[in-house]
């Protein structure tokens, strides 16, 4: 069973560098690796990436000249991802900070036994937040939470932490219905996946909250939480 990880990024060039150290000690680990990094950066995220690629041929960067979303970057990801994918292969993705690390990830590929997908989660029993998470940041996770079980009665406790695995086969099946572009992509994901009747898992994870400065602003918040209803109505939904 080969891995696949998705890795979205947009100017990380201070960032991307310690994750791609950590997940590329899985190449030799496990047979089957292989990382993807899709970049719309203007920065110096991409001459990062390339020098990783030198050293192991399963890291590839997918370049980007225009900017259209951690969704979008993902959906592009996982399209390459799935050329040449067997059915039983796993395939996912997580952010370019390293919130969650490559053994954490790793849990999650051991745990998807008997699912079609698993979701790390930061707020099931047994999950572990390493770092302060703002009141600001909180709020608005909670109330996107009910937003999301009010509209699509989806009772995940966090349906957007920055690690899931898919087997190929639930993957392949709905990604031409994955149309969401930002950080609401999630939704659309999960969703989908109900509506197809495939089986999610969610999973308690360690998490190390990266206050590095670039976190989501006032006007994605306000984005998110139109996208989504948008998504709703458009999906039949009142």
């Amino acid at each position: 069973m080969g891995i696949r990880i998705i890795i979205p990024a947009y100017n990380e060039e201070s960032r991307i560098a310690e994750t791609l150290a950590d997940y590329s000690k899985l190449i030799g680990r496990k047979k089957g690796v292989k990382i993807f990094v899709v970049s719309e950066s203007t920065d110096g995220t991409n001459d990062i990436v390339r020098a990783y690629a030198k050293k192991h041929h399963e890291i590839s960067l997918i370049s980007r000249k225009r900017r259209r979303g951690k969704g979008n970057a993902v959906v592009v990801g996982a399209r390459k991802a799935l050329v040449g994918a067997k059915d039983s292969d796993l395939i996912g993705f997580t952010d370019a900070d390293d919130a969650v690390a490559s053994g954490q990830f790793m849990q999650l590929a051991a745990a998807i036994s008997g699912y079609d997908c698993i979701i790390g989660s930061r707020y099931l029993k047994g999950s572990k937040l390493i770092g302060r998470i703002t009141l600001q940041r909180k709020i608005a996770s909670r109330a996107y939470n009910m937003l999301v079980r009010v509209l699509f009665g989806m009772r995940y406790h966090d349906t957007q932490c920055g690690a899931k695995l898919l087997r190929a086969d639930a993957l392949r099946s709905i990604i031409q219905r994955i149309s969401v572009g930002d950080l609401s992509f999630d939704i659309n994901l999960l969703y989908e996946l109900e509506r197809s009747g495939r089986r999610v898992r969610e999973y308690p994870i360690k998490y190390f909250v990266k206050n590095t400065g670039k976190s989501v602003t006032l006007g994605q918040v306000i984005k998110m939480f139109h996208s989504t209803i948008r998504y709703r109505i458009d999906r039949g939904g009142r």
